[in-house]
């Protein structure tokens, strides 16, 4: 007996160290097919293990880190669905080990999608659990994947096709988690930028010779001595600057990229002194003047400045400031002092380090150079809070989307007559502050429409519960055209999508349950055709509170926690009025109000309805809406003022 079990658990175990060895081997298995030229044998079986491997403890992250990069490599259109798919895949191993250290560093390549703060946060993750850090990272990747009705994430091959370009060109160091300079950081975040200026530094002799003239007669020994010093203290450095001109609102991105004077190591500098070894700046070995020390330093910035100021007035402003001083070395000499004395520099460069970190800060967190290049649709986005039969809070989320403009134009161009050639694709993806969770949601709207002067827009209603804090709410919309193929075209982009449009919100309302009479927003809207009261919303919300004047006014309310009569009923009576605004004075006309009264009753506690009212030859122009909300059993009443604009659409 004892001998039989021993059989059964010895060929247990050698079943297990056969799956285990099967699974460890994918990865090498498809490394060798491809190093003997077979890339697609190799990409097929590293897809075998996605299918074959269902414990997520025994996933090789390699498979599909290398797998995407392949693909991106190669330009493999046709494999871009399932590299996204494979690399999702990988970041869900939970394996230990070297599993997990490969883990690690997948995680670290993801660095340029998040701004400094988000990815501290992310580092700190990382030290307390790797496998909730992958989880954040794959969460990211799907928030931001710029198609969400296909399988692709677009905003993820591009980015290793990044990858794959900085390791091949961006070899001057290897001072990154890529294997490449820092410039690979900065690409692979905004893509290439619009300004390049590359050169070495130069130790000008006429140059500097006349800006030390300027302050003392350089026959002088002790002036001569200074210019000794100065070309000692020269190292012809190759530099490169990176201009993004329009990223930041603030003003342009500078990045300066080079041979830092401590490291000789190519990487980015923070401020044009770098290039300059600190003992330039030692007043020992400067020029005494009444007030103040001209260092060796002092000329040397003074130089590499006037050598960058035509790229940008970055260099050019700090030049200015420093030729002030030279020119003018009498006046404001504990100006002077001030600049010039050891350790003068550090005030003086980091003011201008700080402006460019202002710039910085304003710019995105990161760019997608495809999505640049589309037609761009204008989104709009307006909260309502409601409560849920329990009393929970939340939100709709309507979303409009104006891409009606684009459609008649593309009708043009491709000489077509029907709308229905395209459609159109609304999506929401929600990320909560810790990065775990996402929620995402997807709608097709009906095809905006031209009524006579007035152009309506694409709706979605997007309803959220508030028991989540959200980081960030991420709208978008594209729209497609459907007898265009929706494989990638050479932009990466599938043919079919014309354009696109987005709206970010990143401060979120979190609303309390309510345990007293209470309202929710109020949604005001109108109708296109007839209305059908059977629709949980039964019109066209008016994000923007204008309605076209062929059109009643809609209204959507809900009332929660209204009092139950001894036969159980809820009683709700709502007076409306409406008053026209009198152009110029801000106030209302009281021959222009008329009002009316409608009462409900439930059951529950809670009465949500939609309402019509009648607008009777009523003028263009501003009015107020006024309605009473009062609970007959209690006697409590609550107000609320709402305006909107009646819009001429003759």
């Amino acid at each position: 007996m004892r001998r039989s079990v021993l059989v059964v658990l010895l060929l247990l175990y050698s079943s297990f160290l056969y799956a285990q060895t099967t699974n460890e081997d994918h990865y090498e298995k498809g490394i060798e097919l491809y190093h003997e030229g077979d890339l697609e044998e190799a990409l097929q079986t590293w897809v075998d293990a996605f299918y074959e491997i269902k414990d997520t403890s025994l996933i090789d992250p390699r498979i599909g880190s290398t797998f995407i990069e392949l693909v991106a490599r190669n330009r493999m259109t046709s494999f871009y669905q399932a590299a996204t798919e494979m690399y999702y895949w990988a970041l869900s191993s939970t394996g230990e080990g070297e599993k997990e250290d490969f883990l690690r560093k997948e995680i670290l390549k993801n660095e340029p999608i998040f701004d400094e703060y988000e990815f501290d946060d992310i580092e700190k993750l990382l030290k307390k659990d790797t496998h909730h850090a992958a989880n954040a990272i794959l969460r990211k990747w799907e928030s931001m994947d710029p198609t969400p009705g296909t399988r692709t994430n677009e905003r993820l091959i591009e980015h290793w096709e990044r990858i794959v370009y900085s390791k091949e060109y961006f070899t001057k160091a290897d001072n990154t988690i890529f294997g490449t300079d820092d410039r690979a950081k900065l690409y692979i975040k905004y893509g290439r930028p619009e300004l390049i200026f590359k050169g070495t530094l130069e130790h000008d002799t006429g140059v500097i010779y006349s800006s030390v003239a300027t302050v003392a007669d350089p026959s002088s020994d002790e002036v001569k001595k200074l210019l000794e010093e100065i070309l000692k203290s020269h190292y012809p450095a190759e530099y490169e600057v990176w201009i993004y001109p329009f990223l930041s609102n603030e003003g342009r991105l500078v990045k300066i990229f080079g041979e830092k004077n401590s490291t000789l190591s190519f990487q980015e500098i923070e401020v044009v002194s770098d290039f300059i070894p600190s003992f330039a700046f030692n007043k020992s070995k400067g020029y005494s003047a009444p007030g103040g020390t001209y260092t060796p330093g002092f000329f040397l910035l003074h130089s590499y400045l006037e050598q960058l100021s035509t790229f940008d007035s970055y260099f050019s402003g700090q030049f200015i400031e420093l030729n002030q001083i030279l020119s003018f070395p009498t006046e404001g000499m504990t100006t002077v002092k001030f600049y010039t004395d050891g350790g003068w520099v550090f005030p003086f460069v980091r003011k201008e380090e700080a402006e460019m970190h202002r710039i910085s800060m304003d710019a995105p967190t990161s760019e997608s150079t495809y999505f640049k290049s589309l037609d761009e649709i204008d989104v709009d986005v307006r909260e309502y809070g409601f409560y849920d039969e329990e009393g929970e809070p939340f939100t709709f989320y309507v979303m409009n989307s104006y891409p009606l403009p684009r459609m008649l134009d593309y009708m043009s161009k491709q000489e077509r007559e029907d709308l229905k050639d395209y459609s159109i694709t609304h999506s929401v993806s929600l990320l909560n502050e810790d990065l775990m969770g996402l929620q995402k949601m997807i709608d097709d709207p009906e095809l905006p429409l031209l009524t006579k002067a007035m152009a309506h827009p694409a709706q979605s209603i997007f309803k959220v519960s508030s028991k989540f804090n959200y980081e960030n709410i991420a709208f978008s919309i594209q729209l497609y055209d459907k007898l265009e193929s929706n494989e990638p075209g050479d932009s990466l982009l599938p043919k079919s999508l014309l354009a696109s449009g987005k709206f970010d919100i990143s401060e979120t309302n979190n609303p309390k349950p309510v345990n007293e009479f209470d309202l929710s927003d109020v949604m005001l809207g109108y109708q296109l055709g007839e209305a059908n009261f059977q629709d949980e919303i039964p019109f066209l919300i008016a994000i923007d509170d204008k309605i076209p004047d062929f059109s009643n006014l809609f209204i959507h309310f809900q009332a929660v926690n209204l009092s139950l009569n001894s036969e159980q009923i809820s009683n709700l009576s709502i007076e409306l009025s409406v008053e026209e605004k009198k152009r110029g004075l801000g106030v209302f006309r009281r021959s222009k109000k008329n009002s009316v009264t409608a009462n409900y009753q439930g059951s529950s506690s809670q009465i949500r309805e939609s309402l019509e009212f009648e607008l009777v030859d009523r003028e263009a122009g501003k009015y107020e809406l006024t309605i009473k909300f009062t609970d007959k059993n209690s006697g409590i009443s609550k107000l609320k003022k709402l305006p909107f604009e009646l819009v001429d659409t003759e």
